[in-house]
This record gives structure tokens, sequence and C-alpha cells, in this order.
């Protein structure tokens, strides 16, 4: 059954290290009502335009990704034997021919950008401001991650101050390879800081004991 694959598919990413977060939502997201319950070999297009066609135009963004994840089940079920034939989920070459393109129904709104000029002063501000949230804001922009992989730095197994490098492990990568950042000087200064304040196993502490810091918007 579709269900049985989609544990099947979640196993294997848990195997990769895959955050256990992604992975159930992985699949929840893959617990359709409508085939849930039925054989992974008789998914065909009909069915996945039944699940998709309700929601690709007012929420184009979640279902893009349950086409993926409905994608990725099914190429999983099928190199374990378990189906034959075409992924009825395949975009290209497929389903783009049935349903408009994400350029034509999503338009994407990017967050305001600061220009580059103003980060000097920008950043000298932000040194200015009393919190944790500054420094790791701050540590955030010095090494140009994302907010999620900064605010979850834990002091054990990443931050190596001697080689001056920060190594993100895949699962705590979006694209699940590991990351290295070169630290500078003001990068190991903000490390340093943390240190001097630490009050769990977290570089940025949240409000509760032993979690990172809610993320910030």
């Amino acid at each position: 059954m579709v269900r049985d694959a989609i544990d099947g598919r979640a196993r294997s990413r848990l195997a990769k290290c895959q955050a256990p977060a992604t992975v159930a939502q992985h699949a929840r997201d893959l617990r359709l009502p409508l085939i849930g319950k039925l054989p992974v070999q008789d998914i065909d297009t009909g069915l996945i335009m039944q699940i998709l066609q309700p929601i690709w135009i007012e929420k184009n963004e979640t279902a893009s990704r349950v086409r993926g994840r409905i994608e990725t089940i099914l190429d999983w079920a099928r190199v374990n034997g378990h189906r034959s034939g075409e992924n009825p989920a395949r975009w290209r070459g497929h389903l783009d021919h049935l349903l408009p393109a994400r350029s034509k129904v999503h338009k994407v709104e990017h967050h305001p950008a600061l220009p580059y000029e103003q980060i000097p002063e920008f950043t000298a501000e932000l040194r200015a401001q009393a919190g944790l949230a500054a420094k790791a804001l701050e540590f955030t922009i010095l090494t140009a991650a994302r907010s999620g992989e900064s605010r979850g730095v834990p002091w054990e197994g990443e931050i190596d101050t001697v080689n001056k490098v920060w190594t993100v492990p895949p699962h705590r990568m979006k694209g699940e390879r590991e990351h290295r950042v070169p630290l500078t000087a003001p990068a190991l200064a903000v490390v340093e800081y943390m240190w001097g304040v630490r009050q769990n196993d977290y570089v940025f502490p949240g409000d509760k004991q032993d979690e990172p810091p809610p993320i910030w918007r």
C-alpha cells in the first residue's frame, strides 16, 4: 500500500540522518485519504490529478511540495520492486502538460533585502544592542547562514575555533550536504562572547533549558 511505501521511504531518510522532524512531515503530508490505503501499483495520473487540481491554484506552494513528495515515494516504490512503469507524479514531460507552471500561478514575494552598502552601519548598530538575539543575527550575517542553521548550532561537534571553521552536518542542511563555513575574526568574537555567557548545549540558547531559540522572522 501507499502507506507502507511512505513508511519505507521515511525509514530510508532516517538512515541518511535526515532531521526527524522533516521525516515526520514528509510522512504526514503523504498520508492522504484518497490514496493512503491503495496499492502503490494502482496510483495513476488520474488519482494524482484528483489530489493536486483542487489546490494547485490557491495553494500552489503546498501542492508543488505534495507533488514532489508523492513522486519521491513512488520512485522509492519502483526501485524497491513495489510498482513498475512511469511515475504519474513526474512533472517534466508529464504533469507539466496538464497543470499550469508554478510561474504562472504563484507570485514569488521575496523578503525585503538590505542594500549591501548599508551592512557595515547595520552591523555596528546590531553590536550596540543588548541581548542574545542580536548576537545570533550578527553571527548569521557574518557566516551568510540560514537562520535555522545558526540558531541551532551546538557547542559540541560543529565549531572548530582552532582551524577557524564551522562545519554544519548534512542533517541540518536544507540540501542534506555537509557545509563548511570559514570563521572570520568577528564571527569568532561572537562565539567567544557566547562562551562567556553559555547557558546550555547551544551557542545561542533559547528561553527553555536545552533548546535553541525559536526562529525569528
